[in-house]
């Protein structure tokens, strides 16, 4: 367990690293299960607005997910509780020919980054939250230990 806890710190220290990051955190789920009426909320703070930012999905799963796509709806939220958007967006956990899993790591734990929101600008500067749901045909979602968001300066400027 602990092998596996540092694995994950060192992921998320990894993606940390990079300058234009802005935000970064993470929400373990205990039993490997993100159950459909859990959501997570993530509180950012934008002071340039003239930048533009990606919103990307930080993932930890298992082989034990038993879906080969993930369903995820997220909320973008203005410190007045204002809603700037919501999408339910479709993102591939395992190759659809092969069945493999995507992203990086050994044995039967992935860590994948998933693209969220590309290029948004905030409308003002202040704080904001960006809420994840998990969207899928079941109330327990077994195989994903790890949900997180990372916010980044856009590289499509």
């Amino acid at each position: 367990m602990y092998i596996k806890w540092m694995l994950v710190c060192m992921f998320f220290f990894y993606h940390s690293c990079d300058r234009d990051t802005l935000y970064i955190h993470k929400v373990q789920w205990t039993h490997n299960t993100w159950e459909r009426d859990k959501e997570c909320a993530f509180h950012i703070t934008i002071e340039d607005i003239h930048q533009a930012y990606d919103v990307y999905l930080l993932l930890q799963y298992t082989t034990e997910c038993p879906y080969q796509n993930l369903y995820v709806s997220h909320r973008v939220e203005d410190n007045s509780k204002n809603i700037l958007e919501t999408t339910l967006s479709n993102h591939a956990l395992y190759d659809s020919k092969t069945g493999i899993p995507l992203g990086k790591g050994w044995s039967n734990t992935k860590f994948i980054r998933l693209p969220l929101i590309l290029g948004y600008t905030f409308y003002k500067s202040g704080d904001y939250s960006v809420s994840l749901t998990q969207f899928m045909r079941t109330d327990e979602l077994k195989g994903i230990s790890c949900v997180g968001l990372q916010v980044c300066k856009s590289k499509s400027e």
